[in-house]
């Protein structure tokens, strides 16, 4: 019962951290680094409780996953780290010291039952937005949860929904009346709330993974098993095809991702670019292919991308074929044959299934709520032990130092982002001096960070008129809008060559903004470049354009008025 109650504990006070984080500007940093520091210390209390002969058992998933960890760690040494952030390693640091804790939890039921509450929690939030109760954290969508985006609320949802119903299975029998009401209301709930986000991908795990029930599973695949798989197959093509219908446009933008996400696989094939590297490599790609080809269908739903919606693909651009065997050595374990019926293991393995399709369309690992579904799962599963190791004071030792260490530079790292938010907070108003001096002295600490990035390099690319910034300016980011701000700061420096080339490589990112060629066309004018000039003129006036707006109107009454005093248009 007291470790029921410490666990609890443990996943309120993770609640409470994010709740409190997510009014800062640098809340999924606070949030990862605060998690980490709390984390450790259950450990730190853990180990305390260790003794000379105590006996740790180390299974072959957590081998496989020691191995993947230690992939990627040499990964980032080999490769550099000049896409990782102390943000990233507090993420991740957070998601081992989650699997340990669990790992050795004696009634993993307990974590089945938080993330059944929690996804009611998450559905009633999201209704409560659709009915305009709370506000959603999202300027384009009123259903986000506490995730920020639909669609990660709908995977989430999706697998907390897959554990409730399983969980009513077991209980069928059980003579707790209110036990089946408060389950039978969660799978209402959270169906409620599937439905609001909108996830065709959400719905699809949902649906297979319902296949995994006990009864349903003992009857088609142990009788029909190959009619079963042809049945699904069938279907599975079926409901893809019909989801694929539904939102077309949204399909095709991620057949696009992929297709250029494959390029920079073959351009790296073993090792990939580097850990955190697809938002800094992958614009640049699109840019090359559009400036080559002239595909009208991919033109129109190409847009700045900072994942590849599919995480077997993210993982392969990041660290090449060796990192996605690594990954998928894990999955074979977790997918590998045994007798063990015990239902929490069967539980288990449903919620990873589900997290895994809904991952094979979305950036899963992106939003920590959802990434932290799969370190749950994961240590809820039952695995062969291959090494028993025996406890001595020495290691004991060297496991609390190495719990308060990391526990410490969590917590001033949640510190130090929370210090971020405050001054920079600041930084778009009239009296900045104070956020300009902190965001320039901490810049070695925080030029890997995307979120520093967009906002500190994003003010100086737009207000910057000093050469001595332009190696800060040039790590923007890349993006349509990015590399025009990136443009006009070499117009303001005198640099038109380079100018010339931002606006090139922005207009070719997303081929359907026109800002870019306008911007260009302006520079054109205003160095007396009238040829030019007036080819990128009557490029806007046939430029196709995802969406018409007020600037888009204007900008090519500009341009017309301008070629009819030139007297050069054409039909």
């Amino acid at each position: 019962m007291k470790l029921k109650i410490l666990y609890m504990l443990l996943m309120f006070l993770i609640l409470m951290n994010f709740y409190i984080s997510c009014t800062f500007l640098f809340n999924w940093e606070m949030t990862f680094s605060f998690t980490l520091a709390l984390l450790s210390a259950v450990l730190f209390l853990y180990a305390m409780k260790l003794k000379k002969g105590d006996v740790i058992s180390i299974t072959i998933l957590d081998a496989s996953i020691a191995l993947y960890v230690l992939y990627n760690v040499i990964h980032i040494f080999a490769k550099g780290s000049v896409y990782i952030d102390n943000a990233d390693i507090c993420k991740w640091g957070s998601v081992i010291g989650i699997y340990l804790i669990v790992r050795n939890l004696q009634n993993k039921k307990i974590v089945f039952y938080t993330l059944v509450l929690s996804g009611v929690e998450e559905a009633i939030t999201a209704i409560a937005q659709k009915l305009y109760l709370l506000e959603s954290n999202h300027v384009r969508f009123d259903v986000t949860g506490h995730l920020g985006n639909p669609g990660p609320l709908g995977g989430y949802l999706a697998v907390c929904l897959l554990i409730a119903i399983y969980l009513l299975w077991e209980k069928r029998q059980n003579k707790k009346l209110w036990m089946t009401i408060g389950l039978v209301s969660a799978i209402l709930l959270m169906a409620i709330g599937i439905i609001l986000t909108d996830s065709r991908a959400a719905v699809l795990g949902v649906l297979l993974g319902c296949m995994w029930l006990p009864p349903i599973y003992r009857f088609l695949f142990r009788y029909y098993c190959k009619v079963v798989v042809v049945i699904s197959l069938f279907l599975i093509f079926s409901v893809g095809t019909l989801f694929y219908l539904y939102r077309p446009q949204s399909a095709d933008a991620r057949l696009l991702i992929w297709k250029i996400s494959s390029e920079m696989i073959a351009d790296n094939l073993w090792f990939g670019h580097g850990i955190g590297s697809f938002s800094k490599h992958y614009m640049f790609y699109q840019a090359s292919y559009f400036e080559h080809t002239d595909n009208e269908a991919h033109i129109m739903v190409a847009d700045n991308a900072a994942y590849a919606y599919n995480e077997l693909i993210h993982l392969s651009v990041e660290t090449g074929i060796v990192g996605l065997l690594f990954a998928l050595g894990i999955i074979g374990i977790v997918y590998k044959k045994n007798h063990c019926s015990d239902l929490n293991h069967q539980i288990a393995k449903v919620g990873i299934t589900v997290w895994l399709l809904f991952s094979m369309f979305s950036y899963s690992t992106d939003v920590f709520p959802l990434l932290l579904l799969l370190p749950l799962l994961l240590a809820c599963l039952n695995s062969k032990v291959i090494i028993i190791n025996k406890c001595n004071y020495l290691k004991i030792f060297l496991l609390l130092i190495f719990c308060a260490t990391i526990g410490c530079w969590g917590f001033y790292q949640g510190y130090f982002y929370k210090k971020c938010s405050e001054e920079l907070a600041s930084l778009f108003e009239m009296d900045n001096s104070s956020a300009l001096m902190f965001a320039e002295t901490h810049y070695s600490q925080l030029k890997c960070n995307i979120k520093y990035n967009m906002i500190y390099v994003g003010w100086l690319a737009r207000h910057s008129v000093e050469q001595k910034d332009m190696s800060k300016i040039e790590k923007i980011v890349p993006g349509s809008e990015t590399y025009c701000y990136l443009g006009d700061y070499y117009c303001r420096i005198g640099m038109n060559k380079l100018a010339e080339k931002s606006y090139r490589t922005a207009s070719f990112m997303v081929p359907t903004r026109m800002r870019p060629n306008y911007k260009l066309w302006h520079m054109y004018l205003e160095s007396g470049d009238t040829i030019n000039a007036n080819s990128m003129a009557r490029r806007i006036l046939v430029q196709p354009l995802k969406v018409e707006n007020s600037f888009t109107v204007n900008a090519k009454s500009e341009v017309r008025d301008y070629l009819l005093k030139r007297k050069t248009i054409f039909k």
